[in-house]
């Protein structure tokens, strides 16, 4: 009986010192998406990232496998109100950033700080809010996109996050994109995300201004200037979910400020309209797509693109995040100009993405 006594007094602190560091460890996750894509153009003039090369006004149609999404994924926490969390690449190359000492290996870098009830910092390299609710989406989950998030952005900076009865208010302060080396402006940001009928009704609206300064100009009587120009973003969309049922709405705008003080430079345009809807039925999840874009240059209509994407996926696991998917996009441009030749592209996807 004393043995036993004896054996239980040494192996509970030993069990409760395991619990306590094992609460503390970090959690690491592999995310991966791999696809085998047919794609088709009418009008090849432009090199993809995705694998096919130039063709000129040739038609292109390549078949090729593909890793488009490859993170590794690393959160943690020190104690209740401190907490990391480090994202990495394992599928791009690495290019320094002289400003931040960041490169596009790193996602994400940061510590988040609970300082107040509902009201947390956030400190090192972040996801940029821009982009109404299709701007959330992981890239691992997206078939298509429209003309504004085309990319995902992140920077080096400060974020502050206020919860309050289930909506969050984001406020940004960050590096700018433009600045090789030193920032004397920077990319600043509000985001307001809200839950309204049991979170049926979320709206979204957000507005970022990405400020920059030109380095060197010399005007046409010889007087060196560094004029201010930013890039403006906005926000405003919807999203309904009912059970099985999601649907978003999205209106994006992007106004380019000349970067320059030449005369003949004006604001460059882009906005899009989105609309993506989604039912799951047991293990499949149907979703439809469609985005409408406009890009105008110098207040002049340069083209529409028009964007849709069918996509079917399916959870062959409870509780995972892990799907087979097949998806077909379409993408249409329809320039201005007479010299411009309108293009099509077309792909069907078929794949697997999982958290693992």
């Amino acid at each position: 009986m004393f043995g036993k006594v004896k054996a239980l007094v040494l192996v509970s602190p030993l069990a409760l010192a395991l619990s306590a560091v094992a609460a503390d460890m970090p959690t690491v996750k592999v995310e991966l998406r791999g696809d085998l894509v047919k794609t088709s153009s009418d009008n090849d003039t432009v090199t993809s990232t995705q694998g096919w090369a130039n063709k000129g006004n040739d038609e292109a149609s390549p078949t090729r496998f593909s890793l488009p999404y490859s993170r590794l994924d690393i959160k943690g926490k020190y104690n209740d109100s401190l907490s990391y969390r480090l994202k990495l690449r394992l599928n791009q190359v690495v290019a320094a950033n002289s400003k931040d000492s960041s490169s596009t290996f790193i996602d994400q870098a940061y510590v988040e700080h609970s300082v107040l009830e509902g009201l947390s910092l956030k400190f090192g390299k972040q996801l940029i809010s821009i982009g109404g609710w299709e701007g959330t989406y992981s890239a691992k989950d997206l078939y298509s996109t429209s003309l504004i998030n085309d990319s995902q952005q992140y920077a080096v900076g400060a974020g502050a996050t206020y919860m309050f009865q289930g909506h969050s208010v984001n406020l940004q302060l960050l590096n700018n994109s433009f600045e090789k080396n030193n920032s004397s402006t920077y990319l600043v940001g509000l985001q307001f995300v809200g839950s309204f009928l049991d979170s049926m009704v979320q709206p979204v609206l957000s507005y970022h201004q990405d400020m920059g300064t030109e380095q060197t100009h010399t005007t046409t009587n010889g007087i060196t200037a560094a004029p201010d120009f930013a890039n403006k973003y906005m926000a405003a969309g919807v999203r309904f979910a009912h059970e099985a049922i999601g649907a978003e709405f999205d209106y994006l705008s992007r106004v380019d400020e000349p970067a320059t003080a030449a005369t003949t430079d004006k604001d460059d345009k882009f906005n899009s309209i989105v609309v993506n809807a989604s039912y799951k039925y047991m293990n499949f999840k149907p979703q439809v797509k469609y985005a409408q874009s406009t890009h105008k240059l110098n207040n002049s209509k340069d083209y529409d693109r028009t964007d849709w994407s069918l996509a079917v996926e399916y959870f062959p696991f409870e509780k995972m995040d892990f799907n087979y998917h097949v998806a077909y996009n379409s993408r249409a441009y329809d320039y201005v100009a007479a010299a411009s030749k309108d293009e099509e592209r077309n792909e069907l996807i078929v794949g697997f993405t999982g958290t693992f």
